[in-house]
């Protein structure tokens, strides 16, 4: 099995959000993933939507399932929300959080049912419904469970078994 790991890399829209601090948030979204629960954006009212672009994959041509994973910090100061996960602008098949959550709570979508094409091309997002909201640590997990994976840059670690050339 191998994986790829997509992250945002570009701001397209911006409607209410900001960096937890308050602050403007960058075109390059490098807080929402850099390892580090405690940066993300954060929006101040509500409803907040938020579109980006994700980076695009250096190994893969293809893949076997593709998850769509954010990290939800704290939802409207603990109150019922919704967060609804966005591509084009349009909600995500099975895409929709609702409830109370905070903590760190990681959410998953299964976007195994995109193509290659929709998740480079694709503008992803949020809608959230309810202010104070916070997000951090977003990305899409690309594998590949066997098969020949394509490898253009980088390094391989082999832990067990052989390369056949």
């Amino acid at each position: 099995m191998a994986q790829e790991i997509l992250t945002p890399t570009q701001l397209q829209t911006n409607l209410d959000f900001r960096d937890f601090n308050g602050d403007p948030l960058p075109v390059v979204l490098s807080e929402l993933s850099d390892g580090n629960h405690e940066t993300g954006i954060k929006n101040f009212v509500s409803p907040a939507e938020i579109t980006f672009k994700m980076s695009n994959p250096r190994s893969f041509d293809t893949f076997d399932t593709a998850i769509f994973q954010y990290q939800v910090e704290e939802l409207g100061g603990g109150t019922k929300g919704t967060i609804t996960t966005t591509l084009n602008g349009l909600q995500i098949s099975g895409g929709s959080f609702q409830g109370s959550a905070g903590n760190g709570d990681i959410k998953e979508v299964d976007i195994s049912n995109l193509s290659m094409h929709q998740i480079i091309n694709g503008e992803f997002g949020f809608i959230i419904d309810v202010a104070d909201s916070k997000i951090s640590e977003v990305k899409i997990i690309l594998t590949i469970i066997g098969g020949l994976v394509k490898l253009t840059q980088g390094q391989v670690e082999l832990k067990g078994g052989k390369i056949s050339i």
